[in-house]
């Protein structure tokens, strides 16, 4: 039996989108300034010079002075410290700002402080739309002398941990993608650069808005990926796409649990996410289908609907549990079946590619952005972008897929 499987899951802040895929083809997803004085003094300005410092030895490569902030003795955090200094500079970080967002004193002799820091960072080229997390932080201070002892992993409100906060990290960067590897898989790298080149030319024809600088792609294993990005993943989703900062979807990719002739697939459906989501996704409920059908489009690239892999769990879907027609309705939870699932995309892609089909890719984009992007209600969207009203539009969907799955 084919396994298509993915969710979509929304959070408060930030949008977050798990996305597909597949196991196998085979046969068949109290704050403010420490110390006194102004903000930037005292307590607080000694620990931002001590933050600086380090940002900067990030970039020129200073691992000894990268490592200096923290207290000698913390051989936890130095270990910590340093399994993110190889990762980040093999994924050629090219911009990392840290900057105190609150301080507060662990003891009364204020000699013991816990600090919330903000990082900005860019990977390759230093002008790209930056990631973004918060860590927290813990120091030892004594006049004009701060050293780190602790230091957090980012958390679910950062969308965190980040690969790099967690894993061991090989890297290379093409001209549209950086992709890294957890050690299992660093051997790989150079196919799956190719790969995944190939896979982003297919993505940028559906871009909407911004083009993503480059498409970020981590591959781990299915226990390294379930550790990454707040670890909320589907045990049915094999890879999934999450805001990384304000304008940024990264993807991941477990790559122990797909077939090597099926990482294309996954990748271009991977990265239609990040191509149609990044830079002003405002919300998705309803729009399951919308939002993996056009993922789907784009990974069957123009093949034969009568190729589509999961047309037979549409067909079983219907024939078995039957269907109202309510594309709105055709949503997942963690806990729905895979064949259940499977058919839920399939519905996805043939009502996206009915759309496609009939009014062209361009006309489909800007429909998913005037009601993924812009929030507009279907009716509104559809006249606007189809030049008919949207009972008439998607009772044409609806009549597609029963249709083609019959």
């Amino acid at each position: 039996m084919l396994s298509v499987v993915a969710a979509l899951l929304i959070c408060t802040t930030p949008l977050a989108v798990l996305v597909r895929v597949a196991a196998t083809r085979a046969g068949a997803t109290g704050t403010g300034p420490g110390g006194g004085g102004a903000r930037g003094g005292g307590v607080e300005g000694v620990i931002t010079d001590r933050l600086t410092a380090q940002s900067e030895a990030l970039i020129k490569g200073d691992e000894a002075a990268y490592l200096g902030v923290a207290e000698p003795t913390a051989t936890k955090l130095r270990d910590e410290l340093r399994l993110r200094y190889g990762s980040l500079r093999a994924l050629k970080v090219a911009s990392f700002t840290q900057s105190v967002d609150s301080l507060h004193a662990l003891d009364d002799a204020r000699s013991r402080w816990e600090a919330d820091v903000n990082v900005s960072l860019c990977f390759v080229a230093p002008g790209c739309s930056p990631q973004r997390i918060q860590v927290t932080t813990r120091w030892s201070t004594a006049g004009d002398r701060a050293l780190m002892t602790a230091l957090d992993d980012s958390g679910r409100a950062s969308n965190g941990p980040r690969p790099w906060e967690m894993s061991a990290l090989s890297a290379r960067s093409g001209q549209r993608t950086l992709i890294a590897a957890s050690r299992s898989f660093a051997g790989r790298l150079p196919k799956l650069q190719a790969v995944a080149e190939q896979a982003a030319a297919v993505a940028d024809r559906f871009v909407i808005g911004k083009r993503p600088d480059r498409y970020v792609i981590f591959f781990g294993t299915s226990r390294e990926v379930e550790s990454w990005y707040g670890g909320d993943v589907p045990k049915w989703s094999i890879g999934y796409a999450l805001p990384s900062g304000p304008q940024t979807l990264d993807v991941a990719v477990r790559l122990d649990d797909i077939d090597n002739d099926f990482v294309d697939d996954v990748l271009r459906h991977e990265l239609t996410h990040v191509a149609t989501l990044s830079g002003g996704a405002t919300g998705t409920s309803g729009y399951f289908w919308l939002v993996e059908g056009i993922a789907e489009y784009a990974m069957e690239e123009g093949r034969p609907v009568t190729k589509y892999p999961d047309l037979e769990a549409v067909h079983r879907y219907l024939r078995d549990k039957g269907w109202d027609g309510k594309l709105d309705r055709v949503e997942p939870t963690a806990n729905t079946p895979e064949s259940q699932v499977a058919a839920f995309y399939g519905i996805g892609y043939l009502a996206s590619r009915r759309l496609g089909d009939r009014y062209g890719r361009e006309k489909l984009l800007e429909f998913f952005r005037l009601v993924i992007h812009e929030d507009k209600p279907a009716d509104a969207a559809s006249r606007a972008a189809f030049g008919a009203p949207w009972s008439t539009v998607s009772a044409d969907c609806v009549d597609y897929v029963k249709r083609v799955a019959a």
